[in-house]
């Protein structure tokens, strides 16, 4: 199964996606031309897509957006096929460092993997 992963930026919000890239494998990985590499260490990414340069995969079997955003949410239309998209906690994180109020959100570990439906792998994923 051709699974599409969809994390523009930044840095350590890439390396925590290894988290989830093995059990997903095989990995068409879109983020922007400077993570290319580091995308491509990742465990179980077999292609990587620079955003804006390289010509987008035609389909997928499977879509995770785990960046949620706008730009992923096209950039997801544009590939087709079922999106799985992570859960943004920004209302509740702001919430919590303004007010003081709320339980804080789950870890973007643990949000990752649940939107890719997989248990999260152990570090160190590079």
């Amino acid at each position: 199964m051709a699974t599409v992963l969809i994390r523009f930026s930044s840095l350590g919000d890439i390396v925590l996606t290894g988290a989830v890239t093995q059990a997903l494998a095989p990995v068409t990985y879109v983020t922007l031309p400077r993570w290319r590499a580091l995308a491509a260490a990742l465990p179980g990414v077999t292609q990587v897509c620079a955003w804006g340069e390289d010509a987008l995969p035609k389909s997928a079997d499977r879509i995770v957006d785990l960046h949620a955003s706008p730009r992923s949410r096209m950039v997801a239309r544009k590939i087709g096929g079922p999106v799985d998209r992570v859960a943004r906690h920004d209302l509740r994180r702001r919430m919590r460092v303004w007010l003081k109020v709320g339980a804080p959100p789950p870890s973007v570990i643990d949000r990752f993997a649940q939107a890719a439906g997989t248990a999260p792998a152990s570090a160190p994923w590079i």
